[in-house]
């Protein structure tokens, strides 16, 4: 699950500069769909189109595929020094990097998937998570390129500082994602649980704002997570990057906390007020959590009847109080941590009627 990494040091920035010329509009159309952790959950091909056709037959229109965290980047990769044919293929069709010992999918298996995907208007939208995130990303950099490894700056949470030279190195990245999905109209880049000051804060939304600029060229619409977000920052990212909005707060313990991430972090109606587009990741009511205690089969039936009797699309943040209008799609997301005791097909019997589920609140 995700964590809240700044901390009451922070304070509302001005002064940014302006967003410049954009290129790609947000598309108006409601999205729903998953969002599948395949960085920590190793998935067949099998069972990712067993997902594909639930997200269609409910009525959805994508997939969100978490490729990247600090324990995997689960995709071939020739930067990274992660090919397919220098690598195991298992019996399952994945694929196991013999130094790493962890799985990924060929370019060659993704576009099969986004291949089907697109005969049932499904959209593959992958997210390459950065700056922040990135410990499975340098592990493999720095074997299969040293010299140019040492050049990115990075710090102790595998988060690499917001300059040029990082920026080049994602988009290199971002390059390879869409050779295996070259259908894609849109790329998740991360942004979330950032650990930075306010002196440094400034730097990371131009790098957002870089990345939205490099995709908007290819005709690539980009999303981000909302926690790494300031008030202060409305009107000076660009707006049209869409938000995927998980958590006001993060959930601290302490009630201070709490109170002074809700002062200066804006909320789902203060980023649609300000002209985002917003998609409701609510951590309460739409994330599934393998490692929380008690039974799997049991949580999520709870989990089953708390959508049903108390979310609704409005419904962006934990408190039953918490709504407004104009979000602009919802997803489920099924994250990795605690999931590997089982199988892939535990895993989607599990969890295949939650869509479904959410899908008859927004009909």
């Amino acid at each position: 699950m995700k964590k809240w990494l700044f901390g009451l040091s922070i304070c509302m920035l001005i002064g940014l500069t302006g967003c410049g010329e954009q290129n790609v509009a947000q598309a108006q159309e409601q999205k729903y769909g998953m969002n599948l952790d395949l960085a920590r959950r190793p998935y067949t091909i099998d069972v990712l189109k067993k997902y594909i056709d639930d997200v269609k037959k409910s009525g959805g229109n994508y997939v969100h595929l978490h490729l990247t965290d600090d324990e995997n980047y689960a995709l071939e990769s020739r930067l990274l020094g992660q090919p397919a044919k220098k690598s195991w293929q298992q019996k399952d069709g994945l694929y196991r990097n013999p130094l790493t010992k962890q799985t990924f999918l060929s370019m060659k298996q993704m576009r099969s998937l986004e291949a089907y995907a697109a005969k049932k208007k499904i959209e593959l939208i992958p997210e390459i998570d950065t700056p922040s995130h990135m410990g499975a990303i340098l592990k493999l950099y720095e074997k299969a390129n040293p010299k140019a490894a040492k050049k990115l700056v990075r710090d102790e949470w595998n988060q690499i500082a917001p300059n040029q030279s990082s920026i080049r190195f994602v988009q290199a990245l971002y390059r390879e994602v869409l050779q295996a999905l070259p259908k894609t109209k849109t790329m998740h880049i991360g942004g979330d649980e950032i650990a930075y000051d306010e002196e440094d804060h400034v730097k990371y939304i131009y790098y957002f704002n870089q990345m939205n600029r490099y995709l908007q060229k290819k005709h690539v619409r980009t999303w981000i997570w909302n926690d790494s977000l300031l008030k202060a920052d409305l009107k000076k990212l660009d707006q049209t990057i869409a938000i995927t909005f998980w958590s006001w707060t993060g959930e601290p313990e302490s009630t201070t906390e709490k109170k002074y991430r809700e002062k200066v972090c804006p909320s789902a109606p203060q980023l649609i007020k300000a002209g985002y587009t917003v998609y409701n990741y609510n951590d309460y009511y739409l994330y599934v959590d393998f490692t929380s205690k008690g039974s799997i089969r049991s949580n999520l039936q709870y989990m089953k009847r708390d959508i049903k009797k108390n979310w609704t699309l409005g419904r962006w943040n934990s408190s039953h109080q918490q709504t407004t209008s104009k979000i602009s799609g919802a997803a489920i997301s099924i994250w990795g941590e605690g999931s590997k005791k089982y199988t892939a097909d535990q895993v989607y019997n599990y969890t295949k009627e939650l869509f479904p589920t959410m899908m008859k609140k927004v009909k």
